[in-house]
């Protein structure tokens, strides 16, 4: 989705109508956050502190950037052109504090009804925050490896632990 759109490329070849497809990417921000808080940070703890609740809003940052930047090449204007509607992103799993900090068009969050109540409560609600916070966010993701704490490593962890959850639950039909 944020690199290329392969899939409605090939529809688009396939003579097939793009308005009637929607694509959504879900990033798990709630469980990015606690997996990097469950890290430990660089010799000595200096500065975990600070690490603790930025890796989500930072990756948050610079995906809906690579987004932006998809949807402005000539490319995406020919889909668009040819029907296309712009993917979405949705915030999965976010806690109260990343509500009011995940804002932006074509984005949505999905959590329990509780964390809406307590973000209204506790959060200063406002418009557009993601909107040109790239260089932010790559200074947190910065900062967070000189913490000692790699992304990639996060990642691949939260990958390998979503397809085992995966696999576990999978059924196989009778």
């Amino acid at each position: 989705m944020v690199t290329r759109s392969r899939g409605l490329e090939r529809a688009l070849l396939a003579g097939l109508p793009l308005g009637e497809i929607v694509a959504t990417a879900s990033v798990p921000v709630g469980l990015l956050d606690a997996e990097v808080n469950a890290r430990p940070a660089a010799p000595y703890g200096t500065g975990q502190e600070t690490a603790h609740g930025t890796a989500a809003l930072a990756v948050a940052r610079r995906i809906y950037r690579a987004r932006e930047e998809r949807l402005g090449t000539y490319w995406w204007r020919v889909l668009r052109a040819a029907g296309a509607t712009p993917p979405g992103l949705l915030w999965t799993a976010p806690g109260p504090g990343h509500v009011g900090a995940l804002v932006e068009w074509n984005t949505a969050q999905a959590a329990p009804p509780e964390v809406f109540e307590t973000a209204a409560r506790q959060v200063e609600l406002r418009g557009d925050t993601l909107l040109n916070a790239h260089a932010d966010g790559q200074g947190a993701l910065a900062a967070l490896e000189a913490l000692g704490i790699r992304m990639a490593d996060v990642a691949r962890t939260l990958e390998a632990a979503e397809l085992d959850r995966l696999r576990r639950e999978w059924r196989p039909r009778p």
